[in-house]
């Protein structure tokens, strides 16, 4: 018997006043799902623990059975990992973010660049000078990026993204949003000259993106890491079929194929039924969290 696992996202959501006050999964038309919950066994767990709304990539090692807080090193190295990028051992990596913002508040947490411009502001990024450090900046998918730092710097810096915070380790909890919120101030999380240094180097780089970039569109950071989690590969007669980069770098480094995972929904349960009958499954399907966040 194989086991298919799927991750709907972000599913978890607030009542809408335009959905008569349901939530959008109360609103849904969900025979399958209501046939499931029906027929098995449902439930409610923390992830991670309770107090802590965990974070993508957090929470998927956690359900593979993976202590984040042993093992999870940054979500920044894990999104390079997940689109390709290499990067070298000491050298710090921040997960990005395009954002919008006027006198430091944040209007729109993923603006997504278009196919025009995202060149423009790349090329403009890695010009950027800040003194001691080195950087290099690579768009990944949609509203995210990477920024890469070396020169004996650390990782261990806070966010200067305000929807996240540093829980415990490299272990991050998504905060309330009530109402506008505004940049953060990158700083150290240790006594550490070169946490105080690198903190530095990052606010400098916040400041000077929204410089070059102009209107009104900055680049924010968060989960700052300098190595993969080294961990045992536990999922090698596993396939991963997933949305985002940091859910493929989970299956890359606990041992998955990494499959190529189908837009269309009748097309996926296809070539699911067809990957069920070789491997285990693991589907991670992005698109309620990207209207749940």
């Amino acid at each position: 018997m194989k086991t298919l696992l799927v991750l709907l996202d972000g599913l978890g959501d607030r009542p809408v006043e335009k959905l008569g006050g349901k939530t959008p999964l109360g609103a849904a038309r969900r025979k399958n799902l209501d046939w499931m919950c029906e027929h098995g066994k449902t439930g409610i767990m923390y992830p991670i623990g309770k107090g802590i709304a965990p974070e993508s990539d957090e929470a998927a090692l956690a359900l593979l059975g993976y202590d984040p807080f042993r093992y999870h090193t940054g979500r920044g190295p894990l999104e390079a990992m997940g689109w390709g990028v290499k990067f070298r051992p000491g050298e710090i990596v921040l997960r990005c973010n395009f954002t919008k913002a006027r006198k430091g508040w944040i209007t729109d947490f993923q603006f997504k660049p278009s196919e025009k411009d995202v060149k423009k502001y790349v090329r403009e990024l890695n010009k950027i000078k800040i003194e001691g450090a080195t950087l290099r900046f690579i768009k990944t998918l949609g509203y995210r990026a990477v920024l890469i730092l070396k020169d004996s710097l650390s990782d261990r810096v806070s966010n200067t993204h305000p929807g996240y915070k540093i829980a415990r380790n490299y272990v991050s909890s998504a905060q309330p949003r009530k109402g506008p919120l505004k940049i953060k101030k990158c700083r150290p999380l240790t006594k550490d000259k070169k946490a105080k240094r690198t903190a530095e180097i990052v606010n400098e780089f916040v400041r000077k993106s929204n410089e070059v970039l102009g209107d009104n569109l900055v680049v924010i950071t968060r989960g700052a890491g300098s190595g993969m989690p080294k961990i045992k590969k536990n999922y090698r007669g596993w396939a991963m079929m997933a949305d985002t980069p940091v859910e493929k770098a989970v299956g890359k480094i606990t041992g998955m194929t990494v499959a190529g995972k189908p837009e269309n929904l009748e097309k996926l349960a296809g070539k699911v039924k067809t990957s069920l009958k070789k491997y285990n499954v693991y589907v991670q399907i992005k698109g309620p969290d990207t209207w749940a966040h």
